[in-house]
């Protein structure tokens, strides 16, 4: 990761100089984002990309919502997004959110119980979908 002071400005403009800063990572093949506040502390991380599991080996990509459900029973239920779920595990450390797609088209990039993203967040954090929108942890929208 690096910190780019300017990063919004140089693709957004100057709309964004109220808060033009962001962390990105370095090596662009991996395509997670994070949510840095001002005291540097990490609070969000977004997972869009199938070369990193979780410890059970559920990734983005894949139909595994079901397999989810069974392994973490107790799973609360966050803000989806559009045709999205977030399902999530809360521990005193952290959660991990996993959202899911619920378009009842099987072809669909949002296939039900497909992972559209997992998203890590810090204790007091609700995960939330962001599926098809612009509310990517890190986002200059």
């Amino acid at each position: 990761m690096k910190y780019v002071p300017d990063y919004c400005l140089q693709i957004m403009g100057e709309s964004f100089a109220w808060d033009p800063a962001r962390w990105i990572p370095v090596d662009e093949g991996y395509d997670f984002s994070t949510y840095v506040d001002t005291q540097g502390i990490v609070q969000i991380i977004d997972v869009r990309t199938s070369k990193f599991t979780t410890p059970e080996g559920f990734a983005v990509g894949q139909r595994v919502g079901v397999d989810i459900r069974d392994k973490h029973p107790r799973l609360k239920l966050g803000v989806g997004a559009i045709e999205s779920t977030m399902e999530y595990v809360s521990t005193p450390d952290g959660n991990l959110g996993f959202e899911l797609g619920t378009s009842p088209d099987l072809e669909s990039y949002n296939a039900a119980d497909v992972v559209l993203n997992i998203q890590i967040t810090a204790p007091g954090v609700e995960p939330y979908g962001w599926n098809s929108s612009d509310a990517i942890a890190g986002g200059c929208v």
